[in-house]
C-alpha cells in the first residue's frame, strides 16, 4: 500500500496546499505509469489520499510510487 507524506506534524511544513488540484499519478518505481486519478472537485486531502491508497492496494503490491503533478508525495517504500 501506498503511504503519503502528506499528513502534517507539528513544526512540519504543509506541502499540500499548493498541490490539491493536481492529478494523483500512480507510478512503478522504475517510473513506469501505473494510473492517473484527477482530483477530487474542492481537491485532496490526507484522508482522501490515504483512502485511495487504500483502493490502489492491488495494483501498488509490487511497489509504487505516488505524485501530486510533478511533487512526489508518498510510495509503498516509505
Amino acid at each position: 500500500m501506498i503511504y503519503f507524506i502528506t499528513d502534517r506534524r507539528p513544526g512540519e511544513p504543509d506541502i499540500l496546499p499548493s498541490l490539491v488540484h493536481q492529478p494523483l499519478r500512480i507510478t512503478s518505481l522504475d517510473g513506469a505509469p501505473i494510473r492517473t486519478i484527477q482530483p477530487p472537485t474542492d481537491g485532496w486531502t490526507h484522508d482522501r489520499l490515504e483512502r485511495e491508497a487504500r483502493n490502489l492496494a492491488e495494483i501498488t503490491k509490487n511497489g509504487a510510487d505516488a505524485w501530486l503533478g510533478t511533487t512526489w508525495v508518498g510510495s509503498t517504500e516509505v
